[in-house]
């Protein structure tokens, strides 16, 4: 069981940390909240024990913001010699454990931490059960599960996605107001449709359905079900659809945008009256689930171009949750790659020992067009990199070629290229060299004819940097590799 210690007081928490270690259990010691933050992400502790007044970020900041992190179960212990009310009030808000007055008794802190550790066994033994009983098959465009405790591989860290966390939590509070989820491909909506059915529908169903992954006959089927003989091919004894099955759960419709007309009518109509039929039934079924829906698409484009219902799109948009892209939110970048790089070491049984900082660095300046799926798979092929060890600045440049060229130009210069049409090309045609040759220029310029800089700036490793200096600037390449030698 690792403990994450937090206190200003130097001479309290070396005491504390010693006696920790005494009972068996590993520690890491911080100084401040702020401090404390990165150390979290990077060593996913089970248990915090933090003061509450403190330089930089105090306790209850610290604790707001771990809490609002999706992604690790973990206790809070406080332990603080200026204790208020208010204080405590707040620390309780946000689901601290326990409540410590210095001096400590470390007779009973040491009785919670017994306690959590067997807490903590039985939770990870739950689990392994719970894997080795889930059935191995399943429709791959829908995926059903019970929605449990279990935390989601969603870290949040930077403000704008805590605020889109925050309008998550306030709708998941009415089950019956209609949420739409908007985002580019991989940002993780069904992650937050998750999220919102496990704000207050702990242990019900969770079914999600992607629209553009079947077609219309099919959607149709599982979505509403069929009576025995409803068409060709028809099980003789019928079948539920999901509506059905999720009774009192949550039914989540991604790719609502790609979703045909005549299925569009029939949605509306469970969406308006609470009921539908089975195909070939006539009976009226009543839905209790909760329906979220998501999007990736503009649907008020999709109404214009005739594609979309309006009356729909009005039915389902009362509480519209936008999840910023990745390049939107650098802050949750390196706490993903920690979390992820976590999950597969658990997987493959191997030991996953972090990014060095240049690494951290360079996956920051990366724009993710795939966004949090991209990263994920990223992060998958550095631990095979890695192999064991701190993944260097090195293995991070070695998967550059994984990325598209598009991806490494900046994201206001990519921004540019997708807004730039045919009317802005020259008649007579168009020197893609010479254009190169500028960027390049300028970008040697603005990182001081630093080879490294330049690289990353431009989203390529420095082999790939050198290269194109000596087949469009070789002269100039020969000057900044010189200049670049003088400064390191």
């Amino acid at each position: 069981m690792k403990i994450l210690l937090i206190d200003d007081e130097k001479d309290f928490v070396s005491s504390l940390e010693k006696f920790i270690i005494q009972l068996g259990y590993e520690t890491s010691v911080c100084y401040s909240g702020q401090e404390a933050l990165d150390v979290f992400y990077r060593e996913a502790p089970d248990i915090i024990i933090t003061d509450i007044q403190m330089p930089r970020m105090d306790g209850i900041e610290f604790i707001r913001r771990i809490k609002q992190v999706i992604g690790h179960h973990i206790d809070i212990i406080v332990v603080t010699g200026f204790s208020n009310t208010e204080n405590t009030i707040k620390a309780l808000k946000y689901g601290v454990r326990d409540f410590f007055t210095k001096p400590l008794d470390i007779s009973e802190l040491a009785a919670v931490l017994q306690r959590c550790n067997e807490e903590i066994l039985n939770r990870n033994n739950d689990k392994c059960r719970t894997e080795k009983s889930a059935p191995s098959s399943a429709m791959p465009a829908v995926n059903s599960c019970q929605v449990s405790e279990e935390p989601l591989p969603l870290y949040v860290f930077s403000d704008i996605m805590r605020s889109t966390l925050e309008k998550a939590s306030l709708y998941a509070q009415d089950r019956s107001l209609p949420i739409l989820i908007c985002g580019e491909t991989g940002t993780g909506k069904e992650m937050l449709a998750r999220y919102i059915a496990r704000r207050h529908g702990m242990g019900k169903p969770f079914i999600a359905i992607n629209c553009s992954a079947l077609p219309e006959q099919l959607i149709e089927a599982e979505l509403f079900g069929y009576e025995k003989g409803a068409f060709t091919g028809a099980s003789p004894s019928g079948r539920s659809g999901i509506f059905e099955l999720a009774q009192d759960g949550t039914v989540f419709l991604d790719e609502i945008g790609t979703m045909d007309l005549h299925l569009q009518a029939k949605l509306l109509r469970v969406l308006e009256e609470k009921v539908f039929t089975r195909i070939g039934g006539n009976a009226l079924l009543p839905v209790r689930s909760r329906i979220l829906t998501a999007t990736n698409s503009d649907l008020e484009l999709e109404v214009a171009k005739g594609r979309f219902r309006r009356d729909l799109l009005y039915r389902i948009n009362a509480g519209v949750i936008t999840i910023p892209p990745l390049r939107e939110r650098k802050g949750d970048i390196v706490p993903l790659v920690y979390a992820f790089g976590r999950q597969f070491a658990q997987e493959s049984n191997y030991c996953f020992l972090g990014v060095s900082k240049e690494g951290e660095a360079l996956l920051r300046q990366y724009s993710w067009p795939g966004n949090v799926r991209q990263l994920r798979n990223t992060v998958r092929l550095l631990c095979l990199v890695a192999r064991g060890r701190q993944a260097s600045l090195a293995d991070v440049e070695s998967l550059s070629s994984a990325f598209s060229n598009l991806e490494n130009i900046p994201v206001r210069e990519q921004e540019m290229l997708n807004g730039l049409g045919t009317e802005s090309l020259p008649e007579r045609g168009f020197n893609l060299e010479q254009f190169t040759m500028r960027i390049i220029k300028s970008a040697l310029q603005l990182n001081g004819n630093n080879i490294s800089k330049t690289a990353r700036y431009l989203g390529l490793t420095r082999r790939q940097m050198q290269h194109r200096l000596k087949r469009i600037l070789p002269d100039a390449g020969t000057g900044a590799q010189s200049e670049h030698r003088d400064q390191e």
